[in-house]
């Protein structure tokens, strides 16, 4: 009804480029970043990295397949030699993450790419801590770095994870 009627529809939190590309039309407006945006912004620091053998993991659903595919894609444009060895998919609100993880340290990549979102995002990165995931593969994790997320995590929150924001800028920075 909004674009026959031409209304303007303005997302405030959508992530997905879906939303204003191809399933959107020209009166949706997103305020947010997409997932092409952090997609290029991850590929591009971690294209200068070591890693070659690459894991995505993360929740089924629009985003997280969404960021996934765009870091992905980035990064193999980028970086033509990296290989992608597997792919876990959980279903949304999964709780526990052990099999999946002992799965992917199993697998033994070189970097894993946690295509995670809302409340997963802060579960799978405690578990990823606490069963030393993520001292064994290093990951990426959209706004894992973002307050929003830092702040619940608290003391849970693993060291040393990549991660992508669209507030950044207001991060303090040491004088």
């Amino acid at each position: 009804m909004r674009k026959r009627k031409k209304i303007p529809f303005i997302c405030s939190n959508s992530r997905s480029d879906k939303i204003t590309g191809e399933k959107g039309h020209r009166y949706v407006f997103a305020i947010a970043e997409n997932t092409i945006m952090a997609g290029r912004a991850a590929a591009v620091a971690l294209a200068k990295k070591p890693y070659v053998k690459y894991w995505i993991a993360g929740d089924d659903y629009e985003y997280g397949h969404s960021i996934a595919e765009n870091v992905w894609k980035q990064l193999k444009a980028l970086k033509p030699d990296v290989q992608l060895m597997g792919q876990t998919w959980w279903k949304v609100g999964e709780s526990d993450f052990t099999p999946y993880i002992t799965a992917i340290m199993s697998a033994k990549p070189d970097f894993l790419i946690a295509a995670t979102g809302g409340t997963s995002m802060i579960t799978f990165a405690k578990a990823a801590k606490a069963t030393g995931l993520v001292a064994k593969v290093p990951m990426y994790q959209h706004t894992v770095i973002d307050y929003g997320i830092l702040g619940p995590l608290g003391q849970d929150g693993p060291a040393g994870v990549y991660g992508t924001a669209p507030y950044s800028s207001t991060i303090p920075t040491r004088p």
